[in-house]
């Protein structure tokens, strides 16, 4: 069960269109739906997104424990994919540059130790803070960990 104190935190990347904040809309009403913990959200947002991604985030407020928006230049996410991800190609993904930011998060929020990305896209339909809890087995550097074994066999 979680403490009292303990917070789960939520990374999204709402930004390039408009459309994805809708998608965003969704998803947390989902997260809120499924989980009691109390939730930090950090959302990245494009130039063309902020206003539409605070004005979510202000009418949904007593939802979250805390919100945190950090507003992104598309020159710096494509400077960063360029770096990181030399011959990418953009068009790709639906979504631009912004499909691969996901993949270097941690640089565009470095104050954030770790978090649980979920695309705009996803609906959960269980309890985020399990997944949360199986975060505590990561290593200090793991970006991701997947399971060989099922979760509910017994060892």
């Amino acid at each position: 069960m979680l403490g009292e104190r303990e917070v789960v935190h939520v990374c999204a990347v709402a930004a390039g269109k408009e459309s994805a904040v809708a998608e965003l809309d969704l998803m947390l009403r989902s997260v809120r739906a499924t989980s009691m913990a109390a939730i930090a959200l950090h959302v990245i947002a494009s130039s063309h997104t902020k206003t539409a991604v605070h004005s979510l985030l202000h009418r949904s407020m007593s939802a979250w424990q805390s919100r945190d928006v950090q507003v992104i230049a598309s020159a710096q996410v494509q400077h960063l994919t360029s770096q990181i991800m030399p011959g990418y190609n953009d068009s790709s993904h639906h979504t631009g540059a912004w499909g691969a930011a996901k993949t270097f998060l941690h640089r565009l929020l470095p104050s954030v130790e770790r978090c649980i990305l979920i695309d705009t896209d996803m609906l959960l339909l269980g309890d985020v803070a399990i997944l949360w809890r199986l975060l505590d087995d990561f290593a200090p550097k793991t970006l991701m960990q997947l399971p060989l074994l099922d979760p509910t066999q017994k060892l």
